[in-house]
């Protein structure tokens, strides 16, 4: 991987700065990871778009983006993920903060504003992916050392 080509992502760059969304292999992760950690953690996946909303992720109901706020409090959840639109993002991290929710994991390629007492963890999936290759490279470098 030439360094100094920008790797194509969903997270605005400087070389990049108006493109938008995710690539297909950043929302096929992360649809793995928000089914893993609402199986484990979360009280509920939701969605804005009613074709989603009763569907099942992970073994999870897909709720209205509307129940949010109940379904926290009912479920006293602490953490929260946020997956959406960088346009939305904000507004969510908003509401989870006001229904009680302390931790919050964005995958949205924005940084979110959340008071003092909020921890919010930024996940930049084009950079875990660059590790991810550098590691595996380093591995293949690695043994073709040890054949050579």
């Amino acid at each position: 991987m030439n360094a100094s080509a920008p790797m194509q992502s969903g997270i605005p760059n400087a070389a990049h700065p108006s493109r938008r969304g995710f690539t297909l292999v950043e929302l096929m992760v992360m649809i793995v990871i928000i089914g893993i950690l609402s199986s484990l953690v979360l009280g509920g996946l939701f969605d804005a778009a009613a074709s989603r909303v009763g569907q099942r992720i992970g073994g999870q109901l897909v709720r209205s983006v509307d129940e949010l706020e109940a379904v926290v409090d009912a479920t006293q959840a602490s953490l929260g993920v946020i997956a959406t639109p960088a346009e939305v993002a904000q507004s969510v991290c908003d509401r989870l903060v006001a229904a009680g929710v302390r931790s919050i994991l964005n995958f949205a390629p924005v940084t979110l504003v959340a008071p003092a007492q909020v921890d919010v963890r930024q996940v930049d999936l084009s950079v875990e992916l660059q590790v991810l290759a550098f590691l595996g490279q380093q591995r293949v470098l690695e043994r073709a050392g040890r054949l050579a």
